[in-house]
């Protein structure tokens, strides 16, 4: 008998660790440098950040014969989700910078309620997962010292991304 308790006791602590998507997925979030040139530099809050390519836009297309997928790669930085960062970009003399509020993320709530239940939304409600930047930063905008409210449009963005990775 005492082996089965320990053993529901064990399974019960895994479902609780493990039913969560933001826990699983860790405290930084993805955020797109769209358009940035290659010198570009970045801080996070005085602290120099990675630049890195990653994946960022992908999209279906959904044919008679056959779904293809399109995969589409941009230089990212990845922030602490947990906190408003100033994130300060600089290239060729030119700078600006942006602070980015981690905002309600419906699409990892939904989620979570669709994929794990109630415990899983509740753990990472708890712990503040459920939160994350914005995708996408308009980096000629920052460095032009624009406000959010002139950058390019989200859709306008990711059309960005898509022409950067076929060269045009």
């Amino acid at each position: 008998m005492k082996q089965i308790t320990t053993l529901f006791g064990i399974i019960a602590t895994m479902f609780v660790l493990l039913t969560s998507c933001g826990t699983i997925t860790g405290r930084l979030s993805k955020v797109a440098l769209v358009d940035a040139p290659r010198n570009l530099s970045a801080t996070a809050d005085g602290e120099r950040v990675e630049i890195s390519t990653d994946l960022t836009v992908s999209n279906l297309k959904v044919g008679t014969n056959r779904d293809t997928y399109y995969d589409y790669y941009s230089p990212i930085v990845k922030l602490d989700k947990h906190k408003t960062v100033t994130l300060k970009l600089s290239s060729s003399g030119s700078s600006g910078s942006v602070d980015l509020k981690p905002k309600f993320s419906g699409n990892y709530l939904l989620g979570n309620m669709f994929l794990t239940g109630l415990t899983g939304t509740l753990v990472d409600v708890a712990t503040g997962n459920h939160r994350q930047h914005i995708r996408f930063v308009d980096v000629p905008a920052v460095l032009a010292g624009k406000p959010m409210s002139e950058w390019r449009s989200k859709h306008q963005l990711k059309k960005a991304i898509k022409r950067s990775a076929k060269g045009k």
